[in-house]
């Protein structure tokens, strides 16, 4: 087996947000991006209160699944602002949002993401602004890759950017930023984690270091989700799937995702299915396609093993009924093949194979 480890960020926890703060020193012009909660409870006054040398600009929206339109529109805005450091306090969009900009902002003034992906405008990304990502959801795992995902509602299509440089200089993980969170939000994050971590298993790019993330990342997520459903306000659960939430990012960051992700593409795009609903409905099922293929290291296997059993015992389906019928969702087989990420997935799928997985992961 061939393989090589990239490095993540800077990961500060334990310190209560203030104290993680002052282990990090930045001065100059600050972009913050982040959500109207977070201004709300003061968590914004916590962090200007922090850096005193600094000038602040804020950029505060619910952002769910950052549009190319609103990342170009936010690279006309900050041009000319002269950004030293961009902060980020929000979910995976606003992470990958705040990531984005970092290496967008330094291209060219007539450089934008429309140009790139719908005009096929090639550039090379060498350089970016310095981020500091705190994440208040736990599942996406954007805080530690070196990807970012961007939404095209116009034509709905997905792409992801990808650069050594989206990596965020440091990750600051504050379990008590996740206590907001409602029923919804931390099963559909959980959801994503889990399959985070299940998808570097059966990826073409695996290797040992994702494996001992992704085991530890699903005996975390084992230990607290179904707690932390039922009791909200639990800080050790909270905790625990935070950590899952990272460590599932920092195996993905080896493999990229599978065909999990591939399928939840076009359902989240065109039927607004949460993301991590979308991505992991088709687990158990991929799994039991996989039965016999003997493609799975003993390991691997145990550690999918219990994911999928945990999923088995969440209600799932139950949720996705409410965004899509099996007849929805067949309907998209085609558009579900993403190259760069179904072709991750360690088999070879036919579509109808595929047909047949996407049946038996929806109940009558």
């Amino acid at each position: 087996m061939k393989w090589c480890y990239n490095s993540c960020a800077n990961i500060i926890s334990g310190y209560g947000l203030t104290g993680s703060l002052e282990n990090i020193h930045i001065n100059g012009n600050v972009l913050i991006v982040t959500a109207p909660i977070f201004i709300e409870n003061n968590t914004l006054s916590e962090i200007i209160n922090t850096f005193k040398d600094c000038e602040f600009k804020v950029y505060s929206e619910n952002i769910i699944n950052p549009d190319i339109g609103l990342l170009d529109n936010l690279k006309k805005e900050y041009f000319r602002r002269r950004i030293n450091y961009i902060i980020a306090i929000g979910g995976g969009s606003v992470i990958d949002t705040a990531k984005v900009l970092s290496v967008l902002l330094l291209q060219a003034e007539e450089v934008f993401l429309s140009k790139i992906f719908r005009d096929g405008l090639e550039v090379s990304i060498v350089t970016h602004i310095p981020v500091i990502a705190i994440p208040t959801t736990s599942g996406t795992g954007a805080e530690c890759t070196h990807f970012a995902t961007i939404w095209d509602n116009d034509y709905h299509k997905k792409y992801s950017l990808e650069s050594i440089h989206l990596l965020p200089e440091y990750v600051i993980l504050e379990p008590s930023l996740t206590l907001n969170l409602n029923w919804e939000q931390t099963f559909f994050t959980g959801l994503d984690a889990i399959s985070h971590s299940i998808e570097s298993l059966w990826n073409k790019n695996y290797n040992p270091v994702c494996r001992a993330y992704a085991k530890e990342s699903i005996d975390h997520i084992r230990q607290a989700f179904i707690t932390v459903l039922n009791d909200p306000l639990d800080i050790v659960s909270r905790t625990k799937m935070q950590i899952a939430s990272t460590l599932s990012g920092m195996a993905i960051n080896q493999t990229k995702t599978a065909i999990a992700h591939s399928i939840s593409y076009p359902l989240s795009s065109r039927f607004k299915v949460p993301h991590g609903l979308a991505s992991s409905f088709t687990i158990p099922s991929l799994y039991n396609y996989l039965q016999g293929k003997q493609v799975l290291d003993k390991d691997s296997e145990k550690c999918i093993q219990k994911g999928v059993n945990l999923i088995n015992q969440l209600p799932v389906n139950e949720q996705l009924k409410k965004y899509v019928t099996k007849e929805d969702v067949i309907s998209l087989c085609e558009e579900m093949n993403s190259p760069s990420r179904f072709g991750n997935f360690i088999v070879q799928v036919s579509s109808d194979d595929l047909k047949t997985i996407l049946e038996s992961s929806i109940s009558d």
